[in-house]
């Protein structure tokens, strides 16, 4: 039979050699974000957040959630004055890394505290109690604009020390309850939950960021309800706060 056909379409060898350049060139790139969690030629770089040389250590861990403590709690055993310090050390170092507060160690954003959070999600393996502001690393999310024009000047938060406590006669009560927030100039302050207030995002399905008073947003945003004048609670257990 008869059939005509079409010339077939050879690779030049340029454009192998091209085609094998970029396939290095792009695992490169991967195991040094895999590696490091950063990638670097001359000014240029990328970053990830993702860690796994570090997680790998922590396995299963870094879901598990540990109890608290027989007989202790967050306001009465922690110690906010070394969670202090430990932002004091880390403004330092991010200012030394002119911001770039992804190249320290995530474990560094930890707390000893947290094991007396009644908050689940702090007692985890892998959780994480300082947070870096959102101004030094937007987001391209309605959030995440919000409050890298929000938080200018505030480099980290802690709410680690922000619970609601439930008292033995079930009342709710945000007395001992505070902020820690870390400035640029190297202040540290805490800020009662109290004074503490919730900006609510236009544009949003509800979504809010903590304002704190001094922040331009704070005049017009909404205070955290008093938690004493809400019915009392039905056990006598802790609660997370704002």
């Amino acid at each position: 039979m008869d059939m005509k056909m079409g010339k077939q379409r050879r690779w030049r060898p340029w454009a192998w050699g091209l085609g094998a350049i970029l396939l290095l060139f792009g695992a490169w790139i991967g195991l040094s974000l895999a590696a490091t969690g950063q990638f670097k030629v001359g000014k240029y770089s990328l970053r990830s957040s993702f860690r796994p040389y570090e997680q790998s250590s922590l396995g299963n861990a870094s879901l598990a959630v540990q109890p608290i403590p027989a007989g202790k709690n967050i306001w009465d055993d922690g110690d906010p004055q070394a969670a202090e310090e430990k932002m004091r050390s880390l403004i330092q170092q991010i200012q030394e890394l002119e911001g770039d507060f992804m190249a320290i160690s995530w474990r560094e954003f930890r707390l000893d505290d947290g094991i007396l959070s009644p908050n689940v999600m702090d007692r985890m393996g892998a959780a994480t109690h300082i947070s870096p502001s959102a101004f030094l690393n937007p987001q391209p999310t309605s959030t995440g604009r919000a409050k890298s024009e929000l938080y200018q000047g505030i480099l980290l938060t802690c709410r680690l020390y922000a619970a609601i406590e439930t008292l033995p006669n079930g009342v709710r009560s945000y007395d001992r309850s505070f902020y820690l927030i870390g400035y640029a100039d190297g202040r540290v302050e805490r800020i009662p939950l109290s004074q503490v207030r919730h900006h609510f995002i236009p544009g949003t399905q509800g979504q809010f960021v903590p304002v704190f008073p001094g922040m331009a947003a704070y005049a017009k945003a909404r205070p955290i309800p008093n938690p004493r004048l809400a019915a009392p609670a039905k056990s006598n257990t802790s609660s997370p706060g704002a």
